[in-house]
């Protein structure tokens, strides 16, 4: 995970050339302007590492339709 990925998925932020994150009442500097590569510091190791990986999201899979578009088209008929 980059350090932008990081800012992103907790809803940190980037100014002047570091990278931040709110925790709490304080912000955590998790990743500092390096030239042209954005470099994780200690405590940004120490919360990417925190993460857990990507899941699949959980909940039940939509249901089928209760009336097909062919017994739609049967009923009309019908009538």
């Amino acid at each position: 995970m980059t350090v932008y990925e990081l800012v992103e998925k907790l809803g940190g932020e980037i100014v002047r050339g570091y990278a931040r994150v709110r925790v709490g009442q304080d912000y955590v500097v998790i990743g500092r302007l390096n030239g042209d590569n954005m470099d994780y510091t200690e405590d940004g190791r120490k919360l990417a590492a925190a993460q857990p990986a990507e899941t699949k999201p959980k909940g039940r899979k939509p249901a089928d339709p209760m009336v097909k578009s062919d017994e739609v088209g049967l009923i009309t008929e019908q009538e």
